[in-house]
């Protein structure tokens, strides 16, 4: 279940650049753009949003959305609620989402602790996958910031 979240004075854009969050991260920046390695994109929209872009490759539609809510738990990790806003998305189009996510220094990377829906599911627990308990993949940076 979702948790309320209070208002942290700095706006997502200002959390999400001292995350080290802005740019293009990848379960492997080396291997093609397919659905099983996307590339999430987060970036300034024009009307000044923080914005996640996911990018499936050639054929495929990208999947937008808004990131509401950003926040930093400590000098490493992120928590971000974030909206499905795109008719890309399908019936999963308007979901809410909670993930937080943790900078590792040692890779230049990022791993999510924790990631779960507005209805309940969980999917990342503890840094690892619910369905099969593997650790969660650990995501690149890519590229640093660019309009998408």
């Amino acid at each position: 279940m979702l948790l309320p979240l209070s208002a942290a004075g700095q706006s997502a854009l200002d959390v999400a650049q001292k995350a080290n969050l802005m740019g293009t991260w990848a379960t492997s920046c080396a291997t093609p753009i397919i659905p099983a390695n996307s590339r999430a994109i987060y970036y300034a929209a024009p009307n000044g949003q923080l914005r996640r872009k996911i990018d499936r490759g050639a054929g495929y539609p990208p999947l937008d959305g808004v990131v509401e809510y950003i926040e930093m738990i400590n000098a490493t990790t992120v928590r971000l609620r974030f909206r499905t806003d795109s008719s890309s998305w399908g019936r999963a189009n308007g979901i809410r989402m909670e993930v937080v996510m943790q900078n590792l220094s040692n890779c230049h990377c990022m791993r999510i602790l924790s990631a779960n829906a507005q209805d309940g599911s969980i999917f990342i627990m503890d840094g690892h996958l619910t369905e099969n308990g593997e650790p969660a993949p650990l995501l690149e940076k890519c590229a640093d910031p660019s309009k998408p």
